[in-house]
């Protein structure tokens, strides 16, 4: 009789998959915040809570 949970090594390729595909998008979002002189820079000088 088989159970009805997942077996671990397919929830932990579960998960790496949707790290895989969702660490490119954190990355892009990071860099949209950074300014054209401060490219790679941390934390992103473009960020900032300053409405004015």
């Amino acid at each position: 009789m088989h159970s009805e949970r997942a077996p671990f090594f397919l929830k932990l390729a579960d998960w790496g998959g949707v790290v895989f595909l969702h660490f490119p998008i954190l990355i892009i979002a990071a860099y949209a915040f950074n300014t054209e002189d401060a490219a790679f820079s941390f934390p992103p000088q473009g960020l900032t809570l300053r409405w004015c």
